[in-house]
């Protein structure tokens, strides 16, 4: 406990490469072990409308032609489900222990957020009134039309409404199913 521990060489970028994906394995230095599957479906869809944004990040294995997966291991496995044959790769310019992988990958997993409720309202919003249809705007994106639907009903909700989801008063689902039994009682 509370040692430290000091890397002689400390590993380094080396540049971006295509892999193929029968040359990368999980490793066992992944901080994420829960909700690894957890709409990796969404995930799939993105990548087949957009592509891969972000590559994922890998290191060489020891006395091996393998790479080891460090950081991205959703967007590796959706990959492989699409039946992609390679994947874009940062590749670190050496092999890592075990404690750098879970640093890199805890790293990564740890910095990221979620874009705000009110962003995702203002940017399909912005998207459907150039295309004029949440299908494409689904289809362009990847995002499930279900979600697409929800953000752009959510614009159209009373200022007083929008408001109080904005500043997280109400849940979007909450101000969508009372907004309906109102309308439906009316």
């Amino acid at each position: 406990r509370g040692e430290v521990i000091s890397m002689v060489s400390k590993p380094k970028i080396d540049g971006l490469k295509i892999l193929k994906l029968d040359q990368l394995v999980l490793g066992d230095s992944q901080a994420r072990k829960k909700g690894v599957e957890k709409n990796i479906k969404d995930l799939m869809a993105s990548i087949e409308a957009v592509g891969l944004i972000q590559p994922i990040v890998v290191a060489p294995k020891e006395d091996s032609d393998m790479f080891e997966v460090l950081a991205g291991q959703r967007r590796f496995l959706a990959h492989q489900r699409l039946g992609k044959e390679t994947i874009e790769a940062s590749v670190f310019d050496q092999p890592v222990d075990e404690i750098t992988g879970m640093l890199i990958s805890l790293s990564e997993n740890a910095v990221r957020r979620d874009m705000e409720n009110a962003d995702y309202v203002d940017a399909c919003c912005y998207l459907y009134e150039k295309y004029g249809n949440m299908t494409v705007v689904a289809a362009e994106t990847g995002i499930p039309y279900r979600l697409v639907s929800k953000y752009v009903k959510v614009d159209r909700l009373s200022k007083l409404v929008r408001e109080a989801v904005k500043d997280k008063e109400v849940t979007m689902d909450a101000a969508l199913r009372g907004t309906a039994a109102a309308e439906a009682m009316a």
